[in-house]
């Protein structure tokens, strides 16, 4: 009878055994799979068809915790590929009816008083009404939206590094002209490191023309347009680019 309960418990073990090395096995390829595909996409000169063709891929990973208008899901949920960090991040796309600006990227209130897991960030694009001589953001193209999306995210990543007293202090930097030149040029630098050096091109070729026109028409000569030395110049973005390693064997200009 010992015999048989030996053997019985014996085989339980053996079958078990298995199948435990086959779970282990199957979240061993489920572990592998998950964390490829959070690996950041590469560096891409054109990324129209891209972001169409692996939207609903893309979409099913960092559209969790999302808010994001239709018109721009596309462009956003790209540069969110650039950033695994933020997948589970609470962050919501509004659009504002204003001049006050492009776009801009703040948590909301109640969010600078949490720690950074549960924090909620708000990305406003400010729409002019029309007739408004500032260059509109829908018409910068997915290239320079996607490159402009992935500054506003390295906004975010950065402030997940600050804990309430941080946010605090740097909110109160920012009265700073030239603490934010820095600023604004040091997001520019971590947005093309992170592999969104020709969307980031993209957008300033098109703010470039935009306030062109806008400098030409009712800005005098000798007053630079706005965000002209906060932000890095076209130059600036292709020499970082041509020494980002990344970046190697592709041309750097847009």
């Amino acid at each position: 009878m010992k015999f048989v309960l030996l053997t019985m418990v014996l085989k339980a073990w053996k079958n078990a055994s298995i199948k435990a090395g086959v779970v282990l096995s199957l979240i061993t390829v489920f572990n592998c799979s998950t964390a490829q595909t959070l690996l950041p996409s590469q560096p891409a000169r054109d990324i129209s068809d891209s972001a169409n063709i692996r939207y609903d891929s893309l979409e099913k990973i960092y559209g969790k915790n999302k808010v994001i208008p239709t018109q721009y899901a596309k462009q956003l949920i790209y540069a969110l590929s650039y950033f695994p960090e933020l997948v589970n991040t609470k962050i919501k796309l509004k659009i504002i009816n204003s001049e006050k600006g492009l776009i801009s990227t703040n948590l909301t209130f109640g969010s600078v008083f949490r720690k950074a897991s549960k924090r909620t960030y708000i990305i406003k694009i400010f729409e002019p009404s029309a007739g408004s001589n500032i260059p509109l953001f829908v018409n910068a193209g997915i290239n320079g939206q996607a490159g402009i999306f992935g500054h506003e995210l390295c906004h975010i990543v950065y402030f997940g590094t600050k804990n309430t007293f941080g946010l605090i202090g740097l909110g109160i930097s920012h009265v700073s002209v030239k603490y934010m030149d820095q600023f604004e040029r040091n997001t520019d630098s971590a947005d093309i490191a992170r592999g969104l050096g020709y969307q980031l091109l993209a957008w300033k070729a098109y703010l470039n023309k935009g306030f062109a026109v806008m400098r030409n028409d009712i800005i005098p000569h000798e007053e630079k347009y706005p965000g002209g030395k906060r932000y890095m110049s076209e130059s600036a973005i292709q020499e970082q680019m041509s020494r980002t390693e990344k970046y190697v064997g592709l041309d750097s200009r847009w």
